[in-house]
């Protein structure tokens, strides 16, 4: 073989060594992005709590609303609980069979359980909240719904009775 030949080969391997070597890192890089911690503050995506633990919702709640500490004590307590109440709903439903997904009634069941859930807390945390941070709170609550008044969601087929 010509020595020409040999550098061409040579330096072809050596481009194809260093492609596999950034494909290689850069897999690497993006399983370990996925494995940091969250984020702090509210959860990408936009407002809302999903996500955030009990402790976030508290701390933001806490510097909105200015709560004292016995509000402290009493809102943690409040979600807690509705945290609790949730984790059991999720459990409920990945029950039973898994390769058999929830009917579309099971799902709407769900989701009706949940907002009573929310409306339970909603409603525990505006008892213990003075003038000033209730009309805080309810502003904070109708930016978190995206202006909608939270009403029954129409269907994902966007279908209404009759259509």
């Amino acid at each position: 073989m010509s020595i020409p030949n040999r550098i061409f080969r040579l330096a072809a391997h050596a481009l194809l060594a260093l492609s596999m070597a950034a494909v290689c890192g850069s897999f690497a890089l993006a399983q370990t992005d996925g494995q940091q911690g969250p984020p702090d503050g509210p959860p990408p995506g936009g407002p809302g709590h999903r996500g955030m633990t009990v402790e976030q919702r508290l701390s933001h709640l806490t510097k909105a609303l200015t709560l004292n500490p016995e509000q402290q004590a009493q809102v943690k307590d409040i979600l807690t609980s509705e945290k609790s109440q949730m984790d059991a709903l999720m459990g409920q439903s990945q029950q039973g069979d898994a390769s058999t997904p929830p009917s579309r009634e099971q799902m709407r069941a769900a989701r009706q359980q949940m907002r009573t859930i929310h409306e339970q807390t909603r409603t525990s945390i505006t008892a213990l909240l003075d003038d000033t941070q209730k009309a805080k709170y309810a502003e904070m609550e109708q930016r978190r719904r995206g202006g909608r008044g939270g009403g029954e969601m129409p269907p994902p087929d966007g279908g209404g009775p009759g259509i």
